[in-house]
This record gives C-alpha cells, structure tokens and sequence, in this order.
C-alpha cells in the first residue's frame, strides 16, 4: 500500500523531533510499500527549513518553501488572511501528490502528539465505511470537558461542521450539538459531518483528482471547501475513536462562567426540536447531555 503524507510547518523545530518519531513509526510498521512526503515551510525564524530538509534528504519527498516576511498569525486566529495563507500553503504542498498515484493521502499537523495507531485506526474505519471520502481525527485538549465528564475536551471545533449547518461545540468532549450525532459519538461511531479536520485526516486521492479538490479560505476555515468537494463523492467522517493530543502550556485556555450552562440550553434546544420531529415526548429520550 502506497501513501503520501502532507504537512505545512512554521516554527516547530521544538516540534520535529516528536513529528519525526511519528512519521518513522509508520516507515517500520511494514504496512505501507511506499511513503512519499510533501512538505510546505514559510518564514520561520528557527531551524525548522534546515532540519526538515535534512530529515527529508534520504526520502522520496518534495519542499517547497517560501518568505513573506509575515508576523505568524495567532493560533487561534480566524482573520480571513490567515485562512488563505494556509489554504494556499496546503494547495503548494498538494500539487505533487497529485501527479502521482498514490491512492492515499494523510493529511497532518506537526504540532500534535501523534501515533501509527491512530494511523491505523483511521484506515480501520476507512475500510469498514467504504463508501467515505474522508476519515478525520479528533484531536483532544488539556481543557477540561465543560460537563466535568472528561478531564480532555474536542480541539479542532472551528473546522467542525455537521450536517444540519452546526459549527463544533467548544471546550466539550462530545462536540455535537444533534442528538442523533451525539448519540453516535457516545457509541464511539464515526460521524458523518459537513466539515473536520482535528489534526489527522486519511484521504482519497483519487477523489482529490476527480473532483479537483483544494483548500480555500475566502469564506472561513480553510477545511471547509476542502470538505464539501470531497462530499460530492462520498461522506466525510469525524472519528471519535481517533484521538490525537495537543497540549496547550500554562495557563490552558479557559471559558467565561456563563458558557456552559449556555451550552447546556442550546443541547436542550437541540433535544426538544429533535422530539417534535419524530412527535414523541423529550422525556421518551431520556438524559440528552
């Protein structure tokens, strides 16, 4: 089995080596025939070019790099130039993959801890939902789950979207507003979503090729039109199953006092709508958090 692995970095020579252990987890597992990477670096003011093209010298791979002489955009940053200068920087690191024919695609980020399971575990879904696009991570956080259920919560909820036009529920270890999907979720079943990324995504590239799919950030997170051009094919899955880590350093990120109860009414919301539609009673249903 062949794959190719992309990545845009900046920045991350504090990263590298974990990113590396990864990356040469998946070369000795004797799973994959081939590798071929396709790495994209801008502007960083640390080793990350040298050391990556180092790494990349005794592999197949291509880089490609550029200076803008740009201050680095906040991570949390949703500015419309910031989205663009990502979408264009995968679309760089895409192009050769796509002359290729490889048939697999795994899309990461360097700066989550990562292991060849979750790999694994990403093609395990891949081949028992056949008819898919796209399987995608989902990364968790060191911030605690609003609910208090879980110790982690959902990180990428900004590239979330699900199939009823909802955005990701920050903060939350179940990040799904729908009773059906979070029902799913708690089953630890992929679920279909209009829009996920959450760090690691497993790709069909021969629907990248047929349905020229690229990433834009014109209209906000770049994964969404990558997303939907894949969804012309076949769903797109967040897999709950698939959990990657980020650690944010100290002080972790928080929320205001007010927000989870506010969460909690939008859920209810959610649940009462749902019961309507099948006409039966909320209280059939049971507990909906």
């Amino acid at each position: 089995m062949e794959l190719g692995i992309l990545s845009i970095l900046r920045d991350e020579e504090h990263n590298l080596a974990s990113f590396f252990k990864f990356l040469e987890s998946i070369e000795s597992s004797f799973v994959f025939d081939s590798i071929v990477y396709s790495f994209y670096e801008n502007d960083s003011s640390d080793k990350t070019r040298d050391v990556l093209s180092g790494w990349l010298k005794t592999r197949h791979a291509y880089l490609s790099v550029d200076d803008f002489n740009e201050s680095p955009f906040a991570s949390f940053s949703q500015d419309k130039l910031r989205t663009q200068r990502l979408a264009r920087c995968r679309n760089i690191a895409l192009e050769p993959l796509l002359n290729s024919t490889l048939p697999w695609l795994l899309i990461v980020d360097a700066d989550i801890s990562l292991s060849l399971n979750n790999v694994l575990e990403l093609f395990r879904w891949k081949f028992k939902y056949r008819f898919s696009s796209m399987m995608c991570a989902s990364s968790v956080q060191n911030v605690p789950d609003i609910f208090g259920h879980f110790p982690y919560s959902y990180y990428d909820s900004w590239a979330l979207r699900d199939l009823y036009g909802y955005g990701g529920i920050s903060f939350a270890e179940n990040p799904f507003t729908h009773p059906l999907d979070r029902w799913r979720w708690q089953a630890r079943l992929p679920v279909s979503v209009s829009s996920a990324f959450g760090g690691l995504a497993l790709v069909d590239l021969g629907i990248v090729r047929k349905f020229n799919q690229y990433w834009n950030g014109d209209c906000g997170c770049e994964h969404w039109s990558f997303c939907e051009s894949a969804r012309q094919f076949a769903p797109v899955y967040a897999c709950p199953t698939v959990m990657p880590r980020v650690v944010h350093p100290s002080p972790i990120p928080t929320w205001c006092q007010d927000y989870p109860q506010s969460i909690y009414n939008l859920l209810s919301i959610r649940h009462q709508e749902f019961c309507a539609s099948l006409n039966i009673s909320s209280h059939c249903l049971g507990v909906f958090s």
